[in-house]
């Protein structure tokens, strides 16, 4: 009497066909079903004018510089610098240890320090000792960002408690390319 089309993940998308009560007729995954309204939500995709960088200033809309993009790959352990749908600068990079893996998810660029202490450890900023080298851009609360290292040899690997790692030179590259607010 009831059929599994499979568990829906956290930011899945579903195609709603029709509703009876409290159930919706979805589409996913290329079957049909029925969820209860209670396990979705009502957010819509955000739709992004298109916008062009005038005079070397990003364009920004709501906070987010819409040329930019970062990706990151954890699997590869690459992260790759976009700027107006075109590959600016590929990097390698170390990311999150199985335990402690990189998370998942769309986010933007919303702080950036020059030699950031390690507060941890009580390590001051610019520091020989200092795990996160000399550039610190965080995307997501908890302390989780692109920075550089001080074990190089980590790069290339699934090393990090969830923050992505990269040799120094690189980070201090794109910590100067990649304005606040880049996705």
């Amino acid at each position: 009497e009831y059929s599994r089309l499979g568990a829906l993940k956290k930011a899945d998308e579903v195609k709603i066909t029709g509703k009876t009560d409290a159930w919706y007729r979805i589409k996913y995954r290329k079957s049909d079903g029925f969820v209860n309204a209670s396990y979705l939500s009502n957010t819509k995709p955000e739709i992004v004018q298109p916008s062009v960088e005038v005079n070397n200033v990003p364009a920004v809309e709501n906070g987010t510089v819409i040329n930019n993009l970062i990706i990151i790959n954890s699997r590869k352990n690459t992260l790759n610098y976009y700027v107006s749908g075109r590959l600016e600068k590929a990097y390698r990079c170390a990311t999150g240890a199985s335990g402690t893996i990189t998370p998942e998810g769309k986010y933007k660029i919303f702080e950036k320090l020059e030699n950031r202490p390690y507060y941890k450890l009580n390590i001051p900023g610019g520091a020989p000792n200092n795990p996160l080298g000399p550039r610190w851009m965080q995307f997501k609360s908890g302390g989780y960002a692109i920075h550089g290292t001080n074990t190089d040899k980590s790069i290339g690997t699934n090393a990090s408690h969830g923050c992505v790692r990269m040799h120094n030179s690189d980070v201090i590259e794109l910590y100067n390319k990649v304005p606040i607010g880049t996705t």
